[in-house]
């Protein structure tokens, strides 16, 4: 795996065969709990361990070590709450001991992909090329989501809802919205970072993002990208040229409302009484499409074990109570269905992981040139949107997409924290004598 270019192409392959697998809703299971893109991770994986062993290092402790810890302690806990499930299930129900291992290993399989992309990108301008790969091919699946659904050409890939919201790429409205949110910041600054055609290629990319999005009418989507962009921008205030700042906005903007105007002229009716009737005019449980009755419910049965406030009522046991009809929907809130299983101890946890992931991403961009830092801050734009997003939907499918990207971002976060790494271990290489040989001559 030394061989960049290779691992790279691995890389680009197994982001896109996820993309396709939840485009065209394959399955691709071989097994129970094991599906084609399971081995293609573990046989990275394999040849990762396989190379760590030869060369005598423990890449699995790399840079930044706050992030992959919080991980770590995350999984830790969630394997403890699984194990012991029946004790933490205080009703005494059926618990699926199968389908709890299973949601287990997709919470270690995101694991394994952030580690993937953090760890076989081995420097800060391959982890950028390799970032562009990945935006790009985001984009052209959203060019292709709009010529379906504009029957341009028919492909039968993306599908309507029945309020005539589209599912994406993600084959959900609000998945694909939380989804996009993370990568249309990065998409939206690429016609900056290139010239030609190119450039004009990206911006029709951008466009086709912003409409993609906007054909979700995910309130919680939507809403999240201003509340990212505003986060942002105080988050990263030193680190932003306001000129900059102030291009970006008035060129999104404006792309904006080409995509709105746009979108307007066939679903102009569906966003109108979305974004405006159903908010603002009707009771707060409509207005929330439910939520706020499904979140009450929730905290409801916990409450009658107050313990389960802290330590939570054990690993997938909201989905396990729904296997059992005690439930009709899922939680619609990331956060609760961490708190739900996990307690506040698990919620803690996962905070405190996506904290370190913007905390570090700070710190690269306070170490790098001006004119290197403008993915990493669309990334913490995006991630801060992202965050916003999940309190409105119980995120599932694009989360492998999300940690893979999130792994390569950090990659780039700690490009140069590895330098000083890599020449000591090449001066440690070099040996005794050619330390002291370069010793005497600066005497």
């Amino acid at each position: 795996m030394e061989n960049v270019p290779v691992a790279r192409l691995l890389l680009f392959g197994l982001f896109s065969v996820l993309m396709v697998e939840r485009m065209m809703d394959w399955e691709l299971s071989l097994v129970t709990g094991l599906s084609v893109k399971n081995l293609y991770i573990y046989s990275i994986l394999g040849v990762l361990f396989l190379g760590t062993l030869l060369r005598g290092r423990i890449l699995l402790s790399t840079a930044p070590h706050v992030v992959t810890t919080a991980f770590y302690l995350l999984l830790g806990y969630a394997a403890l709450s699984w194990y012991f499930a029946p004790e933490l299930n205080l009703w005494n129900l059926p618990y699926d001991r199968v389908e709890g291992f299973i949601a287990l290993k997709r919470l270690m399989d995101q694991f394994m992909l952030f580690l993937l992309f953090l760890i076989l990108v081995r420097g800060r301008d391959q982890a950028m090329s390799l970032s562009r790969k990945l935006l790009a091919l985001i984009a052209i699946s959203n060019v292709i989501t709009l010529i379906d659904v504009y029957d341009i050409i028919d492909l039968g890939i993306i599908h309507e809802r029945e309020d005539g919201r589209i599912s994406g790429t993600m084959g959900e409205s609000n998945q694909f919205g939380a989804f996009l949110v993370l990568f249309l910041p990065g998409i939206v600054a690429m016609p900056f970072l290139s010239r030609g055609l190119v450039r004009v290629l990206w911006f029709l990319g951008a466009l086709a993002s912003i409409a993609a999005l906007l054909l979700t009418v995910s309130r919680g989507a939507l809403s999240a990208v201003v509340v990212g962009a505003l986060c942002a921008a105080v988050f990263l205030y030193r680190y932003i040229p306001h000129g900059q700042l102030t291009r970006g906005a008035l060129v999104g903007a404006a792309a904006s409302v080409i995509a709105v105007a746009a979108v307007m002229v066939q679903y102009g009716e569906l966003l109108y009484s979305r974004l405006f009737e159903k908010t603002l005019n009707e009771g707060i449980n409509t207005a929330s499409s439910g939520r706020s009755d499904i979140w009450l419910d929730a905290l409801s049965t916990m409450a009658e074990h107050p313990t389960s406030f802290l330590v939570g009522t054990g690993w997938n046991m909201y989905h396990n109570m729904q296997e059992l009809g005690l439930y009709v929907y899922n939680t619609h809130n990331t956060y609760l269905g961490y708190f739900y299983d996990l307690g506040l101890i698990g919620l803690t946890l996962f905070l405190v992981l996506v904290a370190s992931v913007l905390l570090a991403a700070r710190r690269g961009i306070a170490s790098m040139a001006r004119q290197e830092r403008t993915l990493l801050i669309m990334f913490v734009i995006g991630f801060i949107s992202l965050l916003w997003a999940v309190f409105f939907v119980d995120l599932f499918k694009p989360w492998l997409l999300i940690w893979a990207y999130s792994g390569l971002m950090m990659r780039i976060a700690v490009g140069t924290a590895e330098a000083p790494e890599i020449e000591t271990e090449a001066a440690a290489q070099r040996g005794p004598a050619t330390s002291g040989a370069l010793a005497s001559q600066g005497r």
